[in-house]
């Protein structure tokens, strides 16, 4: 292993790396504001299934967020991280990778107290911080020399970077080849989370030992896993904010070598999520991932009660539709992940 990510690997992640992540979703009251109360039920709710939280990713409508709510998401993210000894990668998307590179120093100094280098690194993980986590520059995929040049300027920050593959947002995706030179220039590239659906850069040639590929697309969550043979160190999923039980069932499950019982659960949440996210489809506010969530996570604060219970707030203030939460429960009760009580309850 290149030694300076290994040394950089032993401070970030002492202990190793989580092998299920959240990315959570950012919970609004009716006039756009954070909720609080509600932020922190959820995060108490997942905190102690997951090991890690990606914070301001595109579930929690990272690419949207103002500069103030951008700031409570990461404050009350970093707080209930502490509280339940959570990894925290902290989301910076920007379409502008100068932007986002520019974000990421201001972010390290402001949470170091203005440390660079390896002092940096180390007082942010002092915090539970990991890393950062960016996308690649967005609509540059005819343009060799501006995605050369952005992705140099988000790994010369010089801070722990995951590199996000969402070609949903950015309009392409990186090749293996392109992300196995960059793995081989830069130390600091730790992570690489996949989004696509399409695995890649994870089933093609191995990146260099270090670089810790995470599965951020839904389904087959078993398959995945390098516990049961798959490409992925560990799985960084939208669906952990309704299912983190569960989906940390399944690595449980795969740990202790209960592999049918893995696969059970796995093809039950695939086709749970299928079915969601087939209905969020239509609606033209947020995102997929941030909405099919928000839905289900309706059902799981409140339970049954939920279809008469004020819908869930979208970014901007905005009311989720009343048929989306009346499918969301159809489809919860016919996959037998209905809750009799909701966690706010």
């Amino acid at each position: 292993m290149n030694v300076a990510r290994r040394d950089l690997v032993q401070r970030i992640l002492p202990e190793g790396l989580p092998l299920l992540w959240c990315p959570p979703i950012t919970h609004y009251d009716r006039h756009g504001a954070i909720d609080r109360a509600r932020t922190e039920a959820h995060l108490n709710k997942i905190g102690s299934h997951v090991g890690g939280l990606l914070l301001a990713g595109s579930t929690g409508d990272g690419w949207d967020l103002s500069p103030e709510l951008y700031r409570e998401v990461i404050t009350r993210g970093l707080a209930s991280a502490k509280r339940h000894s959570l990894s925290v990668l902290v989301g910076v998307l920007r379409p502008n990778a100068h932007d986002a590179s520019r974000e990421i120093i201001r972010m390290a100094r402001e949470l170091t107290g203005a440390a660079e280098g390896l002092s940096a690194t180390s007082l942010l993980s002092a915090r539970g911080i990991c890393g950062f986590t960016v996308c690649p520059p967005v609509g540059v995929e005819k343009d060799p020399e501006a995605l050369s040049d952005g992705l140099r300027a988000l790994f010369r920050t010089g801070v722990p970077l995951a590199l996000y593959q969402l070609p949903q947002v950015t309009g392409y995706e990186l090749t293996p080849e392109q992300v196995s030179n960059l793995a081989a220039a830069y130390s600091n590239f730790v992570f690489f989370k996949d989004s696509s659906g399409r695995d890649a850069v994870a089933t093609k040639d191995p990146l260099p030992e270090g670089i810790f590929l995470m599965r951020g697309a839904e389904g087959n969550y078993s398959h995945w896993l390098s516990l049961s043979g798959g490409p992925y160190h560990g799985l960084l999923l939208s669906s952990a904010n309704c299912f983190a039980r569960e989906l940390a069932g399944i690595v449980l499950d795969l740990k202790k070598g209960r592999v049918e019982a893995a696969r059970g659960m796995s093809a039950r949440i695939t086709l749970l999520m299928n079915d969601l996210f087939e209905i969020v489809s239509r609606m033209t506010v947020g995102n997929p991932f941030a909405n099919a969530n928000k839905a289900a996570d309706h059902f799981m604060a409140f339970g049954p009660k939920a279809e008469s219970t004020e819908s869930p707030q979208l970014i901007g203030g905005i009311g989720m539709p009343r048929d989306i939460v009346r499918l969301t429960g159809d489809i919860l009760e016919r996959h037998g992940f209905l809750p009799q009580k909701g966690y706010l309850e």
